[in-house]
């Protein structure tokens, strides 16, 4: 019986050195086993573009355009398309320009405070999203309080200076 026990170890030790090779094989060969070729690691996420500060953080106009940078060295194979967030809500989607630098049309913007980001489509999915830029509408007229003259005052001159206060920012 110890004999036959020796063999059966041994046995045992042959096969787990052959799995392992077969195992370690089996993961270097880079082919799958239909015949169809090498096989492709899934395609990376793209990362975000950078957008650039507006020249005013304020607006009365219904749309924006926003200016941008692509990643340096962006290629079409990791990204192909660009999308614009205004508010967690997709505005718009182009396709990833040529040069570094982009810009965006017509942005429509809602009403008050506006959140802007912007993120890039590819083989991999989409990408994670730009740092936020963040644009204020404000197409109410702005409200002005006359001080002087007085309501009711009767003005005999020519010109007469006005005085008052309206918002900041307006003009």
């Amino acid at each position: 019986m110890g004999w036959s026990r020796r063999i059966g170890v041994a046995g045992a030790f042959v096969l787990l050195i052959g799995a392992g090779i077969a195992f370690a094989s089996g993961t270097l060969d880079n082919s799958d086993r239909t015949g169809a070729g090498p096989t492709h690691a899934p395609a990376p996420r793209p990362p975000a573009p950078t957008l650039l500060e507006p020249e005013s953080a304020l607006t009365r106009s219904p749309s924006v355009d926003v200016a941008g940078m692509l990643p340096p060295g962006l290629g079409r194979a990791v990204a192909d398309r660009l999308r614009v967030y205004v508010n967690e809500r997709l505005a718009r989607e182009r396709p990833v320009p040529a040069d570094e630098a982009f810009r965006v049309t017509d942005v429509e913007l809602a009403e008050g405070g506006n959140e802007i980001r912007a993120t890039l489509v590819g083989d991999g999915g989409e990408g994670e999203l730009s740092a936020p830029i963040n644009i204020i509408r404000d197409s109410m007229p702005p409200a002005i309080r006359i001080s002087r003259p007085e309501s009711g005052a009767t003005v005999y001159g020519a010109t007469e200076t006005l005085r008052g206060r309206t918002e900041p920012g307006a003009s």
